[in-house]
């Protein structure tokens, strides 16, 4: 049996649910600087890279899409095609050249947010990422959601959790009229320790170690339940969905 993670002095930060951008950009250069622009500019926003439209389109679940208009390797137009089938709700900023904006077109005018050219500095970039996804209230919509969805730092603190998640988590850990303020900051594994000796402590350190995503239905008997669960982890710890 795998030893419960160690539980530190001071929680992470409570309360935070950072939506996700998809920077998509075939050179590294430019990705690397957009990346860290966004990182220095303070905001909680995470954000997550594809190289060509392929890449890019395969997952879509991002909260936001940032596309670097370069042909062949990465085509505006059908990103933005892919988009509006999968999820026209989401903002688009397309980045370009001058003489790229005559080739998209009306294109670029309807099915955008936002366009930059090229000549932008990276600072612009942030700027207008995180003015795109802070348009919504993401904390709201997360908590009304009536699947569960809870965060945890990389130290294996509690720093979000929604309204249906705090019913369930509040059971596990025995206490089923905790509130959510309540949980938040406490460590994951001294509140739930019978969830340690399971797949679950399995299947979400796994991803935290290896940064892959794990998808899982399991029964939990302290709950007498079955539960579908996807734990997406980042450099900041794991986003854990739990469909009820």
């Amino acid at each position: 049996m795998a030893d419960s993670p160690p539980s530190r002095d001071t929680p992470g930060e409570r309360g935070r649910y950072a939506p996700t951008v998809l920077y998509v950009d075939p050179a590294a250069d430019r990705r690397a600087a957009a990346v860290a622009a966004v990182r220095d500019a303070g905001d909680p926003v995470d954000v997550v890279t594809a190289t060509t439209t392929d890449d890019a389109t395969e997952d879509l679940t991002a909260d936001g899409v940032v596309v670097a208009h370069d042909p062949p390797a990465v085509d505006a137009a059908a990103l933005l095609d892919a988009v509006e089938r999968e999820r026209p709700d989401v903002p688009v900023i397309v980045r370009l050249s001058p003489a790229a904006i005559e080739s998209l077109g009306e294109r670029l005018f309807v099915a955008t947010d936002y366009y930059l050219l090229d000549t932008g500095s990276d600072d612009t970039v942030a700027d207008r990422i995180t003015t795109a996804v802070s348009d919504r209230d993401w904390a709201d919509i997360v908590d009304r959601m009536t699947d569960a969805f809870f965060a945890l730092d990389e130290s294996w603190h509690l720093t979000y959790v929604n309204r249906a998640a705090a019913r369930i988590l509040g059971s596990a850990a025995g206490d089923p009229d905790a509130t959510r303020s309540e949980l938040e900051g406490r460590h994951f594994w001294s509140a739930i320790p019978d969830a340690v000796d399971t797949v679950f402590y399995e299947a979400y350190t796994a991803a935290m170690d290896n940064q892959e995503s794990r998808t899982l239905t399991e029964y939990y008997e302290p709950l007498d339940a079955w539960f579908d669960v996807t734990v997406y982890p980042s450099a900041t710890g794991l986003s854990v969905y739990v469909a009820t």
